[in-house]
């Protein structure tokens, strides 16, 4: 994750520890290297993205609506 975000890999422990004890994502040790570790979305986890995208979403076109009328 540290390279893919380009993150320090101490800052991309903190936080996963933090969606952790928000109970967001769980993490498992991978089966193929038990030295890596899986992580995955729990059911809350993707309550709550879904959740952020349709506020993104929902503020993304109060925006544009507000170009369109003043526009017309």
């Amino acid at each position: 994750m540290a390279e893919a975000t380009a993150t320090h890999r101490s800052a991309v422990s903190r936080l996963v520890k933090q969606l952790e004890m928000k109970e967001y994502v769980k993490k498992e040790t991978s089966p193929n290297d038990h030295r890596g570790v899986l992580l995955s979305l729990t059911e809350l986890g993707q309550r709550k993205i879904i959740d952020a995208l349709n506020e993104k979403e929902i503020v993304f076109y109060e925006r544009i609506s507000q170009w369109i009328a003043a526009t017309k």
